[in-house]
This record gives structure tokens, C-alpha cells and sequence, in this order.
């Protein structure tokens, strides 16, 4: 399987790719990696745009919207950023 993104967790960097992949698979993937360079890790919810492999779904089909626990440490860091 190709590599999708990677980030380094709180490095305020990520890299997404969009190659052969839609726009809905492409934004949870861009989600995920980005919520990674911030300083959020996996999250145990198969149903969250931050699940870690092994997926069940595959990957056009994976969320790209974050559960409400991690939406809520999104919403955090989004705070903590702001001017």
C-alpha cells in the first residue's frame, strides 16, 4: 500500500498526497496528518478521520471528520493557536 501522508507528531509539518485518490479520501487523509503535525495522536474510533491502520473500511471509504473526543482536542489546539 502506498504512503498517503506523514507527519511527525507536533512538528507543526505534514505531507499529503492526493495521487489517485478523491476528494473526500484525500481530505481525511490531509485531516489526519495535519491533526498529527499539531500533536494529536491516534484515536482507537474505527469511525475517526485519526484511526489507525488496520482500517476496516477502505481507504476511499475512510472518514475524513474527526470523532467528538478528538474534534474537542482539535477545537484546543485551534484555540491555543489563535491570535
Amino acid at each position: 500500500m502506498p504512503v498517503r501522508g506523514i507527519s511527525a507528531l507536533g512538528s507543526g509539518v505534514a505531507l499529503a498526497s492526493s495521487w489517485r485518490l478523491g476528494d473526500e479520501a484525500f481530505l481525511g487523509v490531509a485531516r489526519h496528518e495535519v491533526a498529527h503535525a499539531l500533536g494529536l495522536g491516534h484515536c482507537g474510533r474505527w469511525d475517526c478521520a485519526l484511526s489507525e491502520r488496520p482500517h476496516p473500511m477502505s481507504l476511499a471509504d475512510r472518514p475524513n471528520e474527526l470523532c467528538p473526543g478528538c474534534m474537542d482536542l482539535w477545537d484546543g489546539l485551534c484555540r491555543g493557536l489563535a491570535p
